[in-house]
């Protein structure tokens, strides 16, 4: 992140899920940062919520370990109801009340979809699935530092959507706790996925991305 700092020029950041975690971590020993945007990063701040969490990314582990990649996309499908809990929020039901033979089958045709589009140098969805790993370790090292982020010199926003995982927006609520130039504004009607291109409404994301950046402090 440093590099790329001083190989652009620029002072602002911006991450969504792991990649605010890492634009953060950055922000705190970047001083070249001014300003950072965070859509909801899943910083471990509840023992319960993130054992749960865990047991889910073991099994996906093991079935990316055996090949069944299917299965491994149905595990991630339970962190919208086994870690969120009782607050589950649309669009996220349908996937408590979907059989998992049905489930698996939703997946495999989209990986082959997927498959089919892809073209060129671009990166399957296939194979990025083992790469969910490398978010769990993420999250489980932030794991007793949220308090280290009280000296963060940069200006902070925090985004999420009303409709996102409740594990989520504790991590929001405690991060809003500890940094000393934070904002905070929760979009409503929107999910964890609303800042992605295909599946998300990025413009709304980008509209307050730009009231941050357009004024001169945060509130």
């Amino acid at each position: 992140m440093d590099a790329l700092l001083k190989k652009t020029g620029a002072h602002y950041v911006f991450g969504t899920a792991t990649g605010a975690i890492i634009a953060l971590r950055s922000a705190l020993y970047c001083h070249a940062i001014h300003k950072a945007i965070l859509y909801e990063p899943p910083f471990y701040v509840n023992e319960t919520e993130m054992n749960k969490f865990n047991d889910i990314g073991k099994r996906y582990d093991k079935y990316v370990a055996e090949g069944k990649f299917t299965s491994a996309m149905v595990t991630s499908g339970e962190l919208a109801t086994k870690v969120s809990g009782d607050e589950l929020q649309p669009p996220y039901q349908w996937v408590k009340y979907m059989p998992n033979i049905i489930l698996r089958l939703i997946f495999k045709i989209i990986i082959e979809i997927d498959a089919m589009n892809t073209k060129g140098d671009d990166v399957t969805l296939k194979d990025t699935i083992p790469t969910f790993h490398n978010d769990i370790m993420l999250v489980n090292e932030t794991k007793g530092t949220i308090e280290k982020f009280e000296d963060t010199s940069a200006e902070v926003l925090l985004l999420n959507g009303s409709k996102t995982f409740l594990f989520l927006k504790h991590s929001i609520y405690a991060l809003k706790e500890v940094l000393p130039h934070v904002k905070h504004v929760e979009i409503q009607g929107l999910d964890h996925a609303a800042a992605e291109d295909t599946t998300g409404k990025p413009k709304i994301v980008a509209q307050e991305i730009k009231r941050f950046l357009n004024k001169t402090s945060a509130q």
